[in-house]
């Protein structure tokens, strides 16, 4: 049995504020290290729930979140191109995300955000607004892979739920707005995700992949209209508004805006 695990920083237990997420920052040192106790934690549930191969992919930002000596030595990590997708593929039995927050407007989504906070205001497909949880779950679901587990904030694990019918989610926190979070104790959340990835691969066969109806229209509201000038240059795009653009997507591996 075949796992593919994506991580991000935000959801992890442990990281209160949004302080711990800019590399420059001087907590950005203990999101690393949460986040390597939240992964490994997954990564032990899996193979106490029969998993015999996980593959673990470090999907925030750039990409060197992973403190390498402490990644459990069970796991292979994915450092193949391109950064968010890797080598997921059909050979894999499920996937899960780790550290996962909300979607952009999620109302005590704690850093709540579509790919950029910066520019990115709404993503939707086929008129459903979808964060990177249901992204992730839409490109898995292209090679029939389910989205089985996902450990993060409250809103995050809402919005697993209702993307993903018998989903196993483990909240690890709750926003308090956008900007600060009442967290779980770390040791008792990461045993948490340790019990919940271990559940959620003995239930494999029961949650089904995430699937689209193709062709598929893929439209993003940017924050401000300037932000919507280069993509709308792109012949295979319609600008439909000042902050809008949509085109058609053939394949769920198109989807990206």
């Amino acid at each position: 049995m075949k796992i593919y695990i994506m991580t991000d920083l935000e959801g992890l237990s442990g990281v209160e504020d949004g302080s711990y997420i800019p590399e420059e920052s001087p907590f950005f040192q203990d999101a690393r290290r949460y986040l390597m106790g939240d992964v490994n934690a997954a990564i032990a549930g899996c193979f106490d729930g029969g998993a015999d191969q996980v593959v673990v992919k470090d999907g925030h930002y750039r990409g060197v979140n992973f403190i390498l000596d402490r990644l459990d030595p069970r796991a292979v990590q994915d450092f193949a191109a391109p950064q968010w997708t890797g080598v997921l593929d059909e050979s894999f039995d499920a996937t899960m995300m780790i550290g996962q927050h909300a979607m952009a407007g999620t109302l005590d989504g704690f850093l709540c955000h579509t790919m950029s906070s910066a520019s990115w205001w709404e993503y939707s497909i086929n008129g459903r607004p979808h964060g990177e949880l249901g992204m992730w779950a839409t490109i898995a679901g292209h090679y029939d892979v389910p989205l089985i587990f996902v450990a993060g904030d409250r809103g995050a694990c809402d919005e697993a739920r209702q993307f993903i019918e018998g989903i196993t989610a483990v909240s690890v926190k709750q926003g308090r707005g956008r900007q600060r979070a009442l967290c779980t104790p770390v040791t008792q959340a990461q045993a948490e995700i340790r019990e919940g990835a271990k559940q959620a691969v003995k239930n494999i066969g029961n949650v089904k992949p995430y699937k689209i109806d193709l062709p598929a229209t893929v439209q993003l509201i940017y924050q401000r209209a300037e932000m919507a000038d280069d993509a709308a240059s792109r012949p295979e795009v319609e600008r439909v508004d000042a902050r809008t653009i949509r085109r058609t997507a053939e394949s769920a591996l198109d989807i990206m805006l």
